[in-house]
């Protein structure tokens, strides 16, 4: 479009009706992106430049002993027509084995061998969940790089070496900006960090280790997702989108019912995906039914085959958009807190337990006040909670939020919230009792009372 009407010829013939100053911007913008491409192009050249075994000091590898093992490291050669009858790329075989001959590719048949490299990397993305914005990072490009330097039959780094390589880049990053501007480190819950934040814990005490918000919220929509009511909707939405957007005459066809609106929509986290699709299917429930009860699908080949017919019945069903409902009046509350502690746009420690806890009364209220519907899965939550979002750091943060207390003054008289608040500041203060006396016995009781700045209007009405 750009090419259109800036006149530039190759591609596209040249708009008639664009101005002189229509076609100077567009032109503009073309030589933008093109200088983008060649700047993001030297950058990637400068990340790969830096990683060397021999030369990069932020990697701690004898080079002696890896060539003693494996053999001389050399730099890539370039791939000659004989190339195309050796063994391809297969990590599979080489794991089994345990070696491999190494193998450097840079030109002529690269194309398809880094087509197999990326599959192998997106099916372990998708496995673990990892957001595919983290491929941007240079940290991940300075990786491959690094891996494909050393060759086939590299060994993969175990547990220990994870916990205790996380926890000395931690330690370096605390040094770096200085112990006493850090005040918590947050992780998931994975082996190697919690393992990390045992070390952590041992060299600094004042320092508080607390869990990923999204993360575990993320694992308390999964696990709702799991109980067999809320399981069998989660299966049948995933049944649906495949079988619509397995083929072009079907996600052509549902197009057109929608006006050219999808009906998957991606999120924050695989869960949240899942979530902002049922959303968008229970918006188009009208649409899709009547797409599946018109003559164009009864004239689709599709219609007659086995998931064609199943997708029917579920459409234009009723038990299917039952489920749907009920599947979002109980993990809406849940999934606002997730849009709350993902977003940018303001600190969110001193409103996540406080925020939980209102998720969980909304939830009990969808359902009727009903003991046997709800207590499966608030035991969910408050498993997954516990040690994570319920912590000292938290329950002071939950205690200190205006927005909480002045709404509620008897969040002051909770013995767990006022024991954790106690806990925080001995932990903050550690050794230095007068500071923790001044704290508690003096600032706190201002805070609790509206006194001095406290009792302004905007902070009783924050």
């Amino acid at each position: 479009m750009k090419q259109h009407i800036a006149h530039v010829k190759g591609n596209v013939a040249p708009c008639q009706k664009s101005t002189k100053d229509d076609q100077l911007r567009c032109r503009d913008a073309i030589n933008e992106g093109k200088l983008k491409k060649k700047g993001k192009q030297a950058h990637d050249e400068a990340l790969r430049s830096e990683v060397r075994f021999d030369t990069n000091e932020n990697i701690s590898i004898d080079t002696d002993e890896i060539e003693n093992t494996f053999g001389s490291l050399r730099e890539p050669y370039v791939i000659g027509p004989m190339d195309n009858f050796a063994s391809t790329l297969n990590p599979e075989e080489s794991l089994k084995s345990g070696k491999g001959k190494k193998v450097y590719i840079n030109n002529a048949i690269r194309k398809e061998r880094i087509s197999t490299v990326k599959s192998f990397i997106g099916r372990w993305a998708y496995e673990c969940a990892i957001p595919f914005h983290a491929f941007e990072k240079d940290s991940f490009k300075m990786m491959v790089e690094v891996i494909g330097q050393y060759g086939t039959g590299l060994p993969t780094p175990t547990s220990t070496y994870k916990s205790t390589y996380i926890y000395e880049y931690v330690e370096s990053c605390i040094q770096e900006v200085g112990p006493e501007h850090v005040v918590q480190i947050v992780t998931d819950n994975a082996t190697n960090n919690m393992g990390a934040a045992k070390l952590l814990k041992e060299k600094r005490p004042k320092i508080f280790r607390t869990s990923c918000a999204t993360h575990t919220i993320n694992l308390m929509l999964e696990g709702i997702g799991g109980l067999p009511r809320f399981k069998k909707v989660l299966d049948q939405e995933k049944q649906l989108t495949i079988f619509i957007y397995a083929h072009h005459k079907t996600l052509a066809m549902m197009r057109k019912f929608t006006n050219k609106r999808d009906i998957i929509r991606p999120g924050v986290t695989r869960f949240a995906s899942a979530y902002l699709t049922l959303q968008s299917l229970s918006e188009k429930k009208e649409q899709l039914r009547h797409m599946f009860s018109s003559n164009k699908w009864e004239e689709c080949k599709f219609s007659n085959a086995v998931k064609g017919r199943s997708s029917h019945t579920l459409v234009t069903g009723s038990t299917f958009w039952a489920g749907v409902v009920l599947c979002l009046k109980v993990f809406s509350p849940l999934v606002k807190v997730l849009r709350m502690v993902d977003a940018d746009w303001k600190p969110s420690m001193g409103f996540v337990y406080g925020e939980i806890q209102k998720a969980k009364k909304e939830i009990i209220d969808a359902l009727g006040g009903n003991k046997k519907a709800y207590e499966p899965i608030i035991n969910i939550i408050s498993k997954k909670m516990k040690g994570r979002l319920d912590s000292k750091l938290h329950l002071t943060a939950y205690l200190l939020n205006p927005y909480y207390h002045y709404k509620d003054p008897q969040l002051q008289h909770d013995p767990e919230v006022m024991d954790a608040v106690l806990e925080f500041f001995d932990t903050l203060f550690s050794g230095d009792l007068e500071m923790q006396k001044q704290v508690v016995t003096i600032e706190l009781p201002k805070y609790k009372k509206k006194m001095d700045r406290f009792g302004r209007e905007l902070a009783v009405k924050v």
